[in-house]
């Protein structure tokens, strides 16, 4: 009996350390385990606004700017490099009033890198899903997969944002330009929207600070083309417009400039642009729906 209780005693005792030492140990490995993402990193640097995404949301139009998303067309009207383009998201370009979503900027930038910019191995376009993935890694996780695609030693890369709606007191999403460019130690940043969304330009250069080896780099605001304030929906076509004349300035001059002369036609005529890529491409527009007027 007495042995019994000893025992008893011992095992009570025992007992109460083990939770604490087992809270002790799961909490050791949580923060190692823990990955440092962009999400906690926004989070921490924009602080008392909502969580803006850095291109993109995963969501079933994909993340775009304006009034409306893909719909329920999901006929597939082109496939490129790992993209489909659907009918809904084709639609969004044959209407004015409507925004770019994740695929169609996904679309124009392997169409810049693939196509347009094919052998300039100097700029690179990352992708909103590349970008929407690196969210989910570590630091180091993050730089093992920059410099197993070489970034880490490329000249120009151009990264498209978009801030999600709440962020920085906009009520709707919002595209914006950030370019890497290493021969001058400068990240610059274009904004179509009066530079409304910097911070989180400011925030994802913290984060990618060390997987691209951006220590020293000096985050400079670009002047570029105005984007009506009753037009939201136009941030998607001029980030289009801007990668396209970045890439091609920088290519020809060998450095950047913080001022983009882009004209007021040339953003216009952007959705008709994109339009005639896609059908040169073997792509299949869907059928306009004819107004009261034209019936």
């Amino acid at each position: 009996m007495r042995s019994t209780g000893k025992h008893q005693t011992t095992a009570a005792a025992t007992g109460k350390k083990q939770p604490q030492q087992m809270d002790c140990s799961k909490s050791k490995e949580l923060k190692k385990t823990q990955p440092s993402t962009f999400a906690n990193t926004l989070v921490s640097q924009v602080q008392g606004q909502h969580a803006p995404v850095a291109a993109a949301r995963s969501s079933e139009g994909g993340a775009g700017d304006g009034l409306a998303k893909c719909g329920k067309d999901r006929l597939v009207s082109l496939r490129f490099q790992n993209i489909s383009l659907l009918h809904g998201d084709v639609k969004l370009l044959q209407e004015p009033n409507c925004g770019m979503n994740e695929r169609l900027v996904a679309f124009y930038f392997a169409y810049l890198q693939h196509r347009r910019f094919k052998r300039q191995s100097q700029v690179y376009f990352m992708q909103p899903s590349l970008m929407q993935s690196l969210r989910q890694l570590s630091q180091r996780a993050m730089r093992r997969e920059m410099c197993q695609r070489g970034l880490h030693e490329t000249k120009f890369i151009l990264l498209p944002l978009c801030a999600a709606p709440g962020s920085f007191n906009v009520d709707h999403e919002h595209w914006s330009l950030l370019l890497i460019a290493r021969p001058e130690r400068k990240l610059y940043y274009y904004d179509s929207m009066d530079n409304s969304h910097k911070q989180l330009a400011v925030a994802l250069q913290q984060c990618l600070c060390m997987p691209l080896a951006l220590t020293g780099f000096s985050l400079v605001v670009g002047r570029c083309l105005q984007q009506a304030h009753d037009e939201p929906h136009q941030s998607g076509i001029h980030l289009m417009c801007m990668a396209d004349h970045v890439a091609d300035y920088v290519l020809r001059c060998g450095y950047a400039s913080s001022s983009l002369l882009i004209a007021r036609d040339y953003v216009q005529g952007m959705r008709t642009v994109v339009l005639q890529h896609i059908q040169c491409m073997g792509g299949i527009l869907p059928k306009k729906k004819r107004s009261s007027s034209e019936l």
